[in-house]
């Protein structure tokens, strides 16, 4: 199996290409991570992980197309999306005999997985009447930075904030006697999930005094309680004290021969009887790859030494 993530054509010009390849080792799986895929008018164009983000829409479906992502999403997404291409090529190749390529776009990734995209599409022949029902365009309604939902948001704390999920009217109804407004219950302007949509600023302005008087931790130990979807928007130094995330093993410490003792991330994969954790750091650059073209490809010490020499 050989996994390569470089710029479009690198490999090629290394003599390391899938068509040669393949035709040396018919059984090699051999996957490949782009940003534009091996196909298509774009396909020779170099990306990174902003570039995928931008062209399959997921930075306008976050509601900002004007900043750079906080999370490296076309990354991370499709390394996994890799993984599971090469766990069917496997497959395949166990009925087969045969490898064959994984060609993975880092922009299809994104586009797979960009709901607002598919929404939109879908609600297109009754965008216009949906629009005119709610009062405003339903395209970004849960992620508009300007006009939030209040049972759909984030709210500041007296030292920090909590996310808020209150969809339900059996929810919005707690929240509002939590708050302290159970006047408000059969108000007409929160009645239902519409109103409450229409009345959206109205119904923030109930809620953001109560959140910003109290503790995140207050906040949330008072909607838990009453079996309402909540929780604190951590800073990174808060996740990697995380007890949740502690307790499902997600943080390790391993030894480094280079950097010594280093944390990483724990395996988010679970299995019932063959549990993984991670044995080895990351290698450094390079550091296997003499070894692998020795023991996959075959090569000579003298071949080898002439490979380097195009890099």
């Amino acid at each position: 199996m050989l996994i390569e993530n470089l710029r479009p054509g690198a490999m090629e010009r290394m003599g390391l290409g899938w068509e040669t390849l393949h035709e040396r080792n018919p059984r090699l799986i051999y996957a490949s991570i782009t940003g534009f895929g091996r196909t298509g008018p774009l396909a020779g164009r170099t990306a990174f992980d902003i570039i995928a983000q931008a062209t399959g829409g997921t930075m306008a479906g976050n509601g900002a197309p004007d900043r750079p992502p906080g999370v490296f999403f076309g990354d991370l997404g499709s390394g996994a999306h890799a993984a599971i291409g090469i766990f069917a090529a496997l497959r395949a190749r166990d009925r087969t005999g045969r490898g064959q390529l994984v060609d993975i776009s880092m922009q299809d990734v994104m586009y797979y997985h960009n709901f607002w995209a598919f929404s939109e599409k879908a609600n297109a022949p009754v965008k216009d009447e949906m629009a005119g029902i709610i009062g405003r365009d339903i395209e970004h309604l849960l992620t508009d930075r300007d006009h939030p939902m209040p049972f759909w948001n984030s709210y500041r704390t007296a030292d920090g904030y909590v996310a808020v999920v209150a969809l339900t009217d059996k929810q919005w109804n707690a929240l509002l006697e939590i708050v302290g407004r159970p006047d408000l219950v059969s108000d007409e302007r929160f009645s239902n999930f519409i109103a409450r949509i229409q009345n959206a600023e109205e119904g923030c302005a109930v809620l953001e005094p109560w959140m910003a008087g109290r503790t995140s931790v207050e906040v949330i130990d008072s909607l838990s309680a009453r079996d309402i979807p909540c929780g604190k928007v951590q800073e990174f130094s808060e996740l990697h004290g995380d007890e949740q995330l502690s307790a499902r093993g997600m943080h390790e410490r391993l030894d480094h021969p280079r950097l010594g003792a280093i944390d990483v991330p724990g395996n988010p994969i679970r299995l019932s009887d063959t549990p993984g954790r991670h044995e080895t750091p990351a290698p450094d650059a390079g550091q296997h790859t003499d070894d692998i073209l020795r023991s996959v490809l075959g090569m000579s010490d003298q071949e080898v030494a002439a490979l380097r020499k195009l890099i």
